[in-house]
């Protein structure tokens, strides 16, 4: 409070490790059919989205839609972001600060699969089981977080180590959709 932004201003901004991570995994049959879904996420924890500073040093880099949609464009505007002149400026963002760090809370519906025993219709078939069935995984993640996945994992910093927390904008997990034939001989 002595009107001077320097060193002793410096505040702890979060963690990357979550205050609680969870799990649930559900399962169902009625007659020929069957279902699961495994759902996950965390809460509590904190993440760099480094991809922001990078900008600055890396033009080819895309912006984030939410900084290119709130960003400063003239009197009146949002101040959310800076302009996009201002964002690739030095004096804007050449040290870290909180503008880089996000909530990294998530909920993602993991898997998701639904199945058909054909085998219980046809009671002559050879086989001990013919299952078809469709599967999702990634389906959702709800979240927050404004980079492309909150479940970043590590990244290389300037000074070759390994940290955790720091999104440098990998790209998502992907969704996929598979269908399938299960077959017991």
């Amino acid at each position: 409070k002595d009107g001077k932004i320097d060193d002793k201003d410096r505040v702890t901004l979060g963690s990357y490790v979550p205050n609680f991570s969870y799990g649930i995994n559900l399962g169902f049959s009625y007659k020929n059919f069957d279902f699961s879904m495994v759902m996950q996420g965390v809460t509590g924890n904190q993440i760099v989205n480094r991809k922001r500073g990078d900008r600055r040093w890396h033009s080819e880099l895309n912006y984030d839609a939410d900084q290119v949609e709130n960003r400063w464009t003239g009197e009146g505007s949002t101040n959310s972001y800076p302009s996009a002149a201002g964002s690739v400026n030095p004096w804007n963002i050449a040290k870290f600060n909180s503008f880089y760090v996000e909530d990294g809370s998530y909920f993602r519906i993991q898997n998701v699969t639904l199945g058909y025993d054909i085998k219980r219709l046809w009671r002559s078939c050879k086989f001990q089981q013919l299952r078809l069935y469709v599967s999702a995984q990634n389906l959702f993640t709800f979240t927050g977080y404004k980079g492309m996945d909150p479940e970043c994992g590590t990244a290389l910093n300037d000074k070759e180590s390994w940290v955790t927390g720091v999104d440098v904008g990998n790209y998502p997990q992907a969704r996929t959709f598979m269908v399938g034939v299960n077959v017991k001989f």
